[in-house]
């Protein structure tokens, strides 16, 4: 049992086996986790970035001073030991949402569920503020994010989600997904220049945080209705970048287009375009 997990105590927080009470406990503890990933692990994997010279993916064309490069490596390896430290947790806590289930599994399972639900998709889409490693997120934020998903401004549950079978535990764990995404991108660019220039050893991202932070939705058609569907993409950061859907018609002219997103999903904005171009009752012509 990985430690610092009081079992006992998630499984109380379910009385008379409430599957959505068990869930929203269990999407805490998620929360939590990925609460490390965000506020001291994805600060850490940018210093480290800036002492080797990276900018955004882009490797500098000399080695750093081999005494950067033992530092660095000391304090890159010190980090993925916390991440497989904190991947144990969330496969443990993934089992206890779906038995036998791990964080890469449910991972997968909310993006397929996501793709059954148009509405959750749209929502998902308008109501992520969070910026993964821009601001120091706490718990009530990602809380209220998760809340924004599933439930109205009256606090009616969204009926399509429900159906979709997510609830706050798959999204929470979705929503520590993005984390993951920048995490183990950064430390890619960090790695393919330590192995250039050191022989150092690299301790091994655990499999289960590299499979889940590569996983993505099908972006689907690239036409809708008579428009051509694509997605944008503008830097927010070095290591943050937002996207949007735009729908042009055939002159190449954007006549609609979504919100900027920091969603790493591209369906979930394809699927709010399209809900605007059905909504507003748009033409291509």
């Amino acid at each position: 049992m990985a430690q610092g997990i009081n079992i006992q105590a998630i499984l109380n927080a379910s009385p008379g086996g409430s599957i959505s009470q068990g869930s929203e406990v269990i999407g805490k503890f998620i929360l939590e986790e990925g609460l490390k990933l965000a506020n001291n692990i994805q600060p850490l994997v940018d210093r480290l970035k800036e002492e080797l010279g990276i900018q955004g993916d882009t490797l500098p064309d000399l080695c750093p001073d081999p005494e950067i490069l033992n530092l660095v490596l000391e304090k890159r390896n010190a980090i993925v030991g916390d991440l497989q430290n904190i991947s144990r947790k969330l496969d443990r806590f993934a089992d206890l949402i779906q038995q036998g289930s791990t964080f890469l599994d449910i991972t997968v399972t909310t993006l397929e569920l996501v793709k059954t639900s148009k509405t959750a998709a749209a929502i998902a889409a308008s109501a992520l503020p969070v910026v993964p490693g821009a601001v120091p997120a706490t718990l009530s934020t990602l809380e209220d994010l998760i809340n924004k998903i599933l439930y109205t401004s009256t606090g009616v549950p969204r009926v399509p989600i429900i159906q979709a079978g997510l609830n706050f535990a798959f999204i929470a764990t979705s929503v520590i997904n993005s984390y993951i995404v920048n995490i183990i991108q950064a430390l890619v660019s960090i790695d393919l220049l330590l192995n250039r220039c050191t022989n150092g050893t690299l301790e091994e991202i655990p499999d289960g945080l590299k499979q889940a932070a590569n996983l993505q939705v099908p972006e689907g058609d690239t036409s809708y209705k008579g428009f051509i569907l694509e997605i944008q993409e503008e830097p927010f950061s070095n290591t943050v970048t937002r996207k949007r859907a735009v729908a042009k018609n055939s002159q190449g002219i954007i006549l609609a287009q979504t919100d900027l997103s920091f969603t790493t999903i591209p369906q979930i904005l394809i699927d709010q375009l399209k809900f605007i171009i059905d909504s507003q009752n748009l033409k291509p012509f």
